[in-house]
């Protein structure tokens, strides 16, 4: 959890602005784990981590729905942060590789040049 928790879009958008990352998409992001979603991202990041490290899946899955406070309190905190980095790092890459395909940025059409309006100054005759 991020001490400065109120902050992190203001440093989130920094680091974004300074890095040319697309600022709104960075900037809601930020919500997307929150109090509501935590009762479905803990449990699926707990799962996938003891899943990684080679347990039973369908005997941790009755552990969880049995206590789901036991996931934070009973010393697994490794298996959800490695959970937490195996989906984070799954979902980025699809998400950058669907972005990749979804987006397509319109192609820059080269400048042509303008010509400057120039002013003829007429010479008069010298008679």
């Amino acid at each position: 959890m991020i001490p400065f928790l109120p902050l992190q879009s203001v440093f989130a958008c920094g680091v974004a602005f300074w890095l040319r990352a697309n600022l709104p998409v960075v900037f809601f992001l930020q919500y997307l784990s929150n109090p509501a979603t935590a009762v479905i991202q803990l449990p699926a990041c707990y799962l996938v981590g003891r899943l990684v490290l080679g347990a039973d899946l369908s005997a941790e899955w009755d552990r969880v729905w049995a206590d789901p406070m036991g996931i934070v309190t009973r010393g697994s905190l490794g298996a959800l942060y490695l959970g937490s980095v195996v989906l984070g790092l799954g979902s980025g890459v699809v998400g950058y590789f669907f972005t990749r395909l979804v987006w397509r940025e319109k192609p820059v059409r080269p400048r042509t040049p303008r010509v400057a309006a120039c002013t003829v100054q007429s010479q008069k005759k010298i008679a």
